[in-house]
């Protein structure tokens, strides 16, 4: 399972992606980021490794209009 982007306090709107390990209870930081900083977004499988990530809110709460794919 990955969670990406997403809204911290502190930092602000976060291009970060981490993988959680269902087997080991574990989150991991992936080295892998998004384009841009999002939150709010959609994220659809297309392929075994391959995801479309489909609009969202970029920094200061703009609407994204983008789609990026995103090989992991």
């Amino acid at each position: 399972m990955l969670i990406c982007g997403g809204y911290n306090k502190e930092l602000g709107t976060l291009d970060s992606i981490e993988r959680y390990i269902i087997g080991k209870d574990k989150m991991e930081l992936s080295k892998l980021k998004l384009p841009i900083p999002l939150r709010r977004f959609m994220i659809v499988r297309v392929a075994k490794n391959k995801a479309l990530v489909l609009g969202g809110l970029t920094t200061k709460s703009k609407e994204s209009q983008r789609v990026f794919k995103l090989d992991y």
